[in-house]
């Protein structure tokens, strides 16, 4: 027997979209309904069905549709598309909280989908590799889809007569897919992620709104369903910056969660998006509860950190997004306490330091007659003159508060200046006037220049 052209199917998609954006919203259903078993391969069948039942404010067929839709999901790996039906399910009837339990048992454990579906009929459990291979049904409402009018809806009823003939539908893939890694929800067990599905809150944005801005309060957390957002950061001379663009799968707004502090970027869409906000009172909850799911969200922050202090540095901005993250494998978290000496004058050195917290004192000469050259906080670096030049430290960095810094090595920062010579050219100038500031304090004392 022939299987099903679904060229075609796409064809009848297409033709029923036109149908849903004119507001035929009874017509497209009618159609959709004709390749509502194709489905099974294609979930953007089922939540179509889903949306149309919304906008003619039948909810409960609306949650049915939806329902067809999770273990689809699931199964071709999107967790996070996933999630984020389960929430518009329970937004639509808070009773549906089971749904969100089902997920749960799907997606937990290995991180893998398992052969569960959900019945778009009752709700109940049904093999996500039932037989597809059944007769499609006929599709009812074809004598009144026959009486449209326009010559674009009558070409549908040539595509959906086809599927009267229709004997045999490919069976979905039994391949079993990875979900795409995502930190919040890769690492975690059933009853953690259970717990996660139940607090976080589903956001509809359109092209152009802001999830916040640079300076606005906030401690909650995003994670990307669908949809491209930019994300954009002041550095220390005013110049505006696009850190990177947020995607699928991708999650932000950690700065504010962790550290109780002002906004650190401004996040904006690129295209209509849809979010999962989750609380930091909901994740406090979930934490004591599940004390993994802090450390996971932990390291991920300090990654982020330290990649939006090079996106933002002097020094590092000209580097791609892509060459960032390779070099944050590399880097080393090193932390100093108030009044200990980061780097001393005089002592050779072969690492650099970017300022992820705190602040610190630039200052030469011996002890009893030291001169404070400058103090530097996030985002400013220091130690690049021993680096470049392979003189002796020619300064002493003393911590003011308690300081985090990105350490780089020697060989690191040969690398990156070997790919992006306008790199080295502004350590250069960085180095030029540091050197500079540094002679003319010690020559007012009578300590001679540098060089």
């Amino acid at each position: 027997m022939p299987r099903y052209n679904f060229d075609e199917v796409k064809k009848i998609k297409e033709k029923a979209e036109k149908l849903f954006s004119k507001g035929k919203h009874e017509k497209a259903l009618k159609v959709y309904a004709g390749i509502r078993l194709f489905g099974k391969k294609d979930s953007k069948i089922f939540m179509r069905i889903g949306d149309i039942y919304r906008k003619i404010d039948n909810d409960q067929e609306a949650i049915a549709a939806y329902k067809e839709a999770i273990p689809v999901f699931t199964n071709q790996g999107f967790l996070i598309k996933a999630i984020a039906v389960c929430k518009m399910i329970t937004q639509i009837d808070p009773s549906e909280e089971e749904v969100q339990l089902k997920l749960a048992e799907l997606c937990a454990g290995s991180g893998r989908s398992v052969e569960l579906g959900i019945s778009h009929t009752t709700g109940a459990p049904m093999p996500l590799t039932e037989n597809l291979t059944e007769v499609a049904p006929p599709i009812q409402g074809l004598d009144e889809i026959e009486e449209l009018e326009e010559i674009e809806e009558l070409e549908v009823i040539e595509d959906i007569e086809e599927l009267k003939e229709v004997t045999e539908v490919p069976a979905p893939s039994q391949e079993t897919h990875t979900f795409p890694h995502t930190p919040l929800f890769s690492d975690f067990n059933k009853d953690e992620l259970f717990e996660v599905v139940k607090k976080v809150l589903f956001l509809s944005l359109e092209k152009g709104d802001s999830v916040f801005n640079e300076g606005d309060d906030g401690d909650s957390i995003y994670i990307v369903v669908n949809g491209t957002l930019e994300v954009a950061g002041r550095a220390n001379d005013g110049t505006s910056v696009i850190i990177s663009n947020l995607k699928e799968g991708d999650f932000f707004g950690e700065f504010g969660f962790f550290s109780s502090t002002k906004r650190k970027t401004t996040v904006r869409t690129l295209e209509p998006a849809q979010l999962l906000e989750l609380k930091k009172s909901d994740m406090d909850s979930i934490i004591k509860g599940h004390p993994h799911v802090s450390e996971v969200l932990f390291e991920f922050y300090k990654e982020r950190v330290v990649d939006r202090l090079m996106a933002l540095s002097r020094a590092f901005r000209p580097m791609s997004e892509a060459d960032r993250g390779a070099v944050l494998k590399s880097v080393t978290l090193e932390s100093f306490q108030p009044d200990s000496n980061i780097i001393i004058e005089g002592e050779s050195g072969a690492t650099m330091y970017l300022i992820k917290s705190g602040t610190v004192e630039v200052s030469v000469g011996v002890t009893a007659e030291r001169k404070v050259i400058s103090q530097l906080q996030e985002g400013d670096f220091f130690g690049e003159i021993a680096l470049a030049t392979n003189k002796p430290r020619q300064a002493t960095v003393t911590a003011l508060t308690d300081v985090e810094t990105v350490v780089f090595s020697r060989h690191m920062i040969k690398d990156i200046l070997a790919k992006y010579p306008e790199i080295k050219d502004i350590l250069l100038g960085v180095i030029k006037e540091r050197l500079e500031d540094t002679s003319k304090i010690k020559s007012s004392d009578g300590g001679g220049t540098l060089l």
